[in-house]
C-alpha cells in the first residue's frame, strides 16, 4: 500500500509524516546541481617562462619570492575583432596570491548564465597595479607575446555540469621590477647597480663594477640645454683618468636635472674622484672641472650620483649672447601658435581689429632691463622699426612687430620676461607667468601670448565682434570670433 502525504487537517497546518518526507526532498534534489560558473588555478614560472611543476617553495613563499601580492581575474563576454577584443565585463574579483595552485587547489569564478566567456587573469604589484603589458587581450599568447604576470584563458559554462578547473601559467616579474630586494643589498629594482646596468637580468651585480650615473644642469634652469651654452660634449673621468665623452645628444633632456647615460668600471677599494668638464665642438674645454669625490667599499653597493651645476661661474669665459624671441597670439584655449598682431573680427570701419603695441618686462633675477639696455631691435607690422619705449613699472613698449625680437648681446646669467599685447590702454593677450629665456645664439624663444578674459569676456577695448556678422567665416561668442560648431545632423 502507497500512502500519499496530505495534510491531516488543513485548518491547524499540520502535515502527514508522508508530506513531511516529500518535502523535505524537494531542496536536497535541487542541492545535487552545481551553480553555472568554473573553478580557476595559476602558477608563477620559474623566471624563464617555464612552469615548475614541482614548485619547491610554498604558495605564499612562491608569490613573496616574485612579488605578487594578489591575482585579480576579470570575466568577460565577448570576441576578437581584428586583433581587438569587443565586449563587456561580467565580473571582476581579486584574490591573494597564494590562494590557488596546484598544490593548495582552486578558487572558484562567479555564477554565470551559460555560455562562453574569456577570463583575464592579472597579477598585481604591491600597490595593487598590474604591470604594463604593450600586448592586446587576443594577443596573450604564451608562445609569442607574453607578458609579466599576465594570462587568458576561454571557458565554457554549462548548467547541471561539474564546474570546469582552468589552470594558467603567470609569467614571473623580474627581479628588477618586482619591488623586492633579491640580493639584500638595500637597493630595489630601478636602485639597484645590476639593474642598471641591465634591467633585464638580476639584481646581483658584478662584485668589481661600480656604476656611475652623473646629472648635469647649465646656469641653473631647466631651459637652458647645453647647445645654449656653447658645450657639445661632456668629458668624464675618475682620478684623472677619461671614463667617458659623451655628446650633448646622448643626454636625456626629458627630465631635469639632465642625466647621463649610465656608465660603469672596475675600481678596487679605495677613494676616487668623479669629474666632469664641458667641450665644445672641437673638444676644447669651456668650463671649468668639477670634481666629486667618492669611496668604493667592497661591502656595499657601489653606486655614484651626483648633480654637477655649470653655473655661470664654472664657464672659462663669460657666456654672451642676445635675448631672441617671437610673439604669437593664441586666439583658442587648444592653440599652439597664432598670428603676430591680428586678433580676428571686423567692426565699424570694418578693418580687422588687431594690437597697437607690445609691452615686455625683461628683468635679470633682481630688477627690469630698460629700453637702452636691452636695445631691442626688429620690424613693426606697419611703419618699419620699431621704436622702444620706457614705461612706467619696468616695462619696455614698441609697435607690434612682424619679425623676431632680439636684444644687444648680454652676458648671462639668466633673464626671465613676461609679455603684454594691448590695444590702448587694454591689456589683450598676455604671458600666463614669468618665462624663463635661455642664451640664442642661433634661434629665437617662442612665446604664446594667451586671450585675456573679464568673466568669461574680453575686456572692452579688446572685443572682436558683437555680430556674426562681423567675423569672417567664424560664429561671435561673447564678443569672440570662434569656429562654428558641426550640427548634430552633420
Amino acid at each position: 500500500m502507497v500512502l500519499v502525504g496530505r495534510p491531516s487537517d488543513h485548518r491547524s497546518g499540520r502535515w502527514t509524516p508522508g508530506a513531511l518526507a516529500l518535502a523535505l526532498a524537494v531542496p536536497l534534489l535541487g542541492a545535487c546541481a552545481e551553480p553555472p560558473s568554473f573553478l580557476l588555478s595559476w602558477e608563477l614560472d620559474d623566471g624563464q617562462g617555464n612552469p615548475d611543476p614541482e614548485p619547491a617553495l610554498s604558495p605564499v613563499e612562491q608569490c613573496a619570492v616574485v612579488g605578487v601580492s594578489k591575482v585579480r581575474v576579470t570575466t568577460m563576454v565577448g570576441a576578437c575583432v581584428d586583433s581587438k577584443f569587443v565586449g563587456a565585463d561580467v565580473d571582476t574579483r581579486e584574490y591573494p596570491c597564494s590562494a590557488a595552485s596546484a598544490s593548495s587547489g582552486a578558487v572558484d569564478g562567479p555564477t554565470l548564465e551559460p555560455g562562453e566567456y574569456t577570463v583575464l587573469v592579472e597579477g598585481l604589484r604591491r600597490s595593487g597595479e598590474p604591470w604594463a603589458c604593450e600586448h592586446s587581450l587576443c594577443e596573450l599568447d604564451p608562445s609569442s607575446a607574453p607578458c609579466i604576470a599576465r594570462a587568458v584563458t576561454s571557458v565554457t559554462v554549462t548548467e547541471g555540469d561539474a564546474q570546469p578547473i582552468h589552470s594558467v601559467t603567470l609569467m614571473s616579474p623580474p627581479q628588477c621590477d618586482d619591488g623586492i630586494d633579491n640580493d639584500r643589498d638595500g637597493r630595489v629594482d630601478g636602485h639597484d647597480p645590476g639593474c642598471i646596468l641591465d634591467p633585464t637580468g638580476p639584481e646581483s651585480a658584478d662584485a668589481s663594477v661600480t656604476v656611475i650615473q652623473p646629472r648635469v644642469t647649465f646656469l641653473g634652469r631647466p631651459v637652458v640645454r647645453p647647445f645654449h651654452v656653447g658645450i657639445q660634449a661632456l668629458l668624464v673621468e675618475i682620478s684623472g683618468e677619461q671614463l667617458a665623452v659623451i655628446g650633448d645628444h646622448q643626454l636625456d633632456l626629458s627630465q631635469w636635472p639632465f642625466r647621463l647615460p649610465i656608465l660603469s668600471g672596475e675600481l678596487d677599494e679605495g677613494s676616487y674622484e668623479l669629474s666632469i668638464t664641458g667641450l665644445d665642438a672641437g673638444q676644447v674645454p669651456v668650463t671649468q672641472t668639477i670634481s666629486f669625490p667618492f669611496d668604493v667599499d667592497q661591502d656595499q653597493a657601489k653606486y655614484v650620483v651626483n648633480q654637477f651645476d655649470f653655473t655661470e661661474d664654472r664657464f672659462l669665459e663669460p657666456i654672451v649672447a642676445p635675448i631672441s624671441f617671437n610673439t604669437s597670439l593664441l586666439l583658442s584655449p587648444d592653440a599652439v601658435t597664432g598670428p603676430g598682431c591680428e586678433l580676428g573680427g571686423h567692426l565699424a570701419d570694418n578693418q580687422p581689429i588687431t594690437l597697437d603695441r607690445l609691452w615686455v618686462r625683461i628683468t635679470d633675477g633682481s630688477q627690469p632691463l630698460d629700453a637702452a639696455a636691452l636695445g631691442l631691435t626688429g620690424f613693426a607690422e606697419v611703419g618699419g622699426l620699431i621704436a622702444p619705449v620706457d614705461e612706467p613699472g619696468g616695462w619696455v613698449s614698441y609697435e607690434c612687430p612682424s619679425s623676431v625680437i632680439d636684444s644687444v648681446p648680454l652676458t648671462w646669467g639668466g633673464y626671465d620676461i613676461e609679455v603684454q599685447g594691448r590695444i590702448g590702454a587694454e591689456v589683450c593677450f598676455a604671458t600666463p607667468a614669468l618665462i624663463e629665456l635661455p642664451p640664442q645664439p642661433f634661434s629665437s624663444t617662442e612665446l604664446g601670448l594667451e586671450r585675456v578674459l573679464v568673466d568669461d569676456e574680453p575686456p572692452v577695448g579688446c572685443r572682436e565682434c558683437t555680430a556674426n556678422i562681423d567675423c569672417s567665416n567664424q560664429v561671435c561668442v561673447k564678443h569672440v570670433c570662434v569656429d562654428q560648431e558641426p550640427s548634430s545632423n552633420g
